[in-house]
């Protein structure tokens, strides 16, 4: 795993491949009460994807030190 996610992060910023094609996202619907009988008795969870978050964390620590 760590030699194909460095692959990656290293295919991103050569701009190889687009980070639009590794940022998929699902969403979890998880039930507050029950019986659920509305929308609004739902907690939304989003689950990203772990290169995804990795990659963000990266570029955004790399900016974090341009804007200093």
């Amino acid at each position: 795993m760590g030699e194909d996610l460095c692959n990656l992060i290293k295919s991103v910023f050569e701009n190889l491949i687009k980070i639009e094609t590794i940022n998929n996202m699902f969403i979890a619907l998880i039930p507050k009460v029950e019986p659920v009988t509305f929308m609004k008795h739902f907690c939304p969870i989003s689950l990203c994807n772990v290169s995804y978050n990795i990659l963000s964390k990266i570029i955004t620590l790399r900016l974090r030190r341009e804007m200093e």
